[in-house]
């Protein structure tokens, strides 16, 4: 059995700890620890998981359900496409069900802010029917209160590099493969697609928090 090992400050007086923690975790391997009966019952589990964690693969879904009702279906067809080249068919017919979820809930227009810019980059969907992101609003002072660097963590990860990707409207590659892929996920020709318009559209079953005026100027 596998035993925890918690680092202790000991009588070091340059450590100190309100709770004897100081971060490091050790586990070490005892074979004689533990009762019979309980070395049976991690033994059994060992080999219930060893039996059975083939049966269903953790990417057996393709990847559908994380998150699937969201911007994840959009991205999530899009990557496979990319990556299989062609449209997927089998016995459940994965993509072409992904496609008419798209084109039935408003087509890649109403895909929410962030898969906005992912599709951007990739040449599925024009830098201006995505909302701003000025790169220069990171040069402003951190006493600002619309600094970026004051956001939440994830949201500062994700912001500061997406601003440098719209400030250069970085794109990728328009190859054969992007071409028809813009074909498959729009209701109406690419070209003929007014950007801005789609700027705050969103699905409904994406939809978290209305665009009130401020946000939109």
């Amino acid at each position: 059995m596998w035993r925890l090992k918690i680092a202790e400050g000991g009588n070091d007086p340059h450590i100190y700890s309100t709770n004897n923690f100081f971060g490091r975790q050790i586990w070490e391997f005892d074979p004689d620890a533990g009762t019979l009966e309980e070395r049976a019952e991690v033994e059994e589990a060992r080999q219930n998981f060893w039996r059975n964690r083939n049966e269903v693969k953790p990417s057996s879904d393709l990847l559908w359900k994380f998150q699937s009702i969201k911007k994840k279906s959009y991205v999530t067809y899009t990557v496979i496409r990319m990556k299989m080249k062609d449209v997927i068919g089998g016995k459940d017919k994965a993509c072409e069900r992904a496609r008419k979820w798209i084109l039935d809930h408003g087509s890649a227009i109403a895909i929410s802010s962030w898969g906005k810019t992912w599709l951007a980059i990739l040449g599925l969907y024009e830098w201006a029917g995505c909302n701003p992101m000025p790169p220069e609003f990171w040069l402003l002072p951190s006493t600002s209160p619309i600094n970026p660097g004051n956001l939440l963590d994830y949201c500062r990860l994700t912001y500061l590099p997406m601003a440098y990707l719209y400030g250069k409207k970085f794109v990728g590659p328009i190859t054969p493969l992007i071409l028809q892929i813009r074909e498959e996920i729009y209701n109406e020709p690419y070209e003929k697609l007014n950007w801005r318009r789609f700027r705050h559209l969103c699905a409904k079953v994406s939809f978290l928090l209305a665009a009130d005026l401020l946000k939109m100027i």
